[in-house]
């Protein structure tokens, strides 16, 4: 609370300089930009794909890039298929693009449900004693050995017979 009446909540706003120092930041401004291309590029999928990405097409099998037809003069390669296509025929734009929205749900699902999970555990644990909690964890049996798996590969390093 504010010791001021009628002044705002320091909770509700922003620590003071957080968001310039964000977007002070070249490397948080390319990673936002380049976010923001695949999430453009996902949602506009069929607007910027020519072809199916699951029909296979045997006539059009494995046709390099267009870059082939800059650099080496390649007859098949051209801009009607960019990435060229698979042993299949399938067209490698319209795969990537379309796959980038099955990797974006799954990333927002599993940052969702971590942290439904992770809000439901803070908010039961946080009434009880530490012993409660550790008799708690260890009822869960994994618990302890997720928990030395994820330590360690954020470290980089996984103990052998973990990974």
């Amino acid at each position: 609370m504010s010791d001021v009446a009628g002044a705002p909540s320091p909770l509700a706003m922003p620590p003071a300089g957080a968001v310039s120092a964000f977007v002070g930041h070249r490397s948080f401004l390319i990673g936002a930009a380049g976010l923001a291309v695949i999430v453009l590029l996902a949602v506009a999928a069929p607007l910027v794909t020519w072809h199916d990405p699951y029909v296979q097409d045997l006539s059009s099998r494995r046709i390099p890039p267009v870059w082939y037809a800059w650099f080496w003069d390649h007859p098949a390669a051209g801009w009607d298929h960019p990435l060229g296509t698979d042993k299949l025929g399938r067209d490698y734009w319209s795969r990537l693009v379309y796959g980038s929205r099955i990797s974006l749900f799954i990333g927002t699902a599993a940052v969702l449900m971590s942290g439904v999970i992770g809000t439901f555990l803070g908010v039961t644990l946080i009434g009880m004693s530490v012993g409660e909690r550790m008799q708690l964890l260890d009822a869960q049996g994994v618990a302890g050995e997720v928990q030395v798996v994820v330590v360690h590969a954020q470290h980089g390093s996984v103990p052998a017979g973990r990974g």
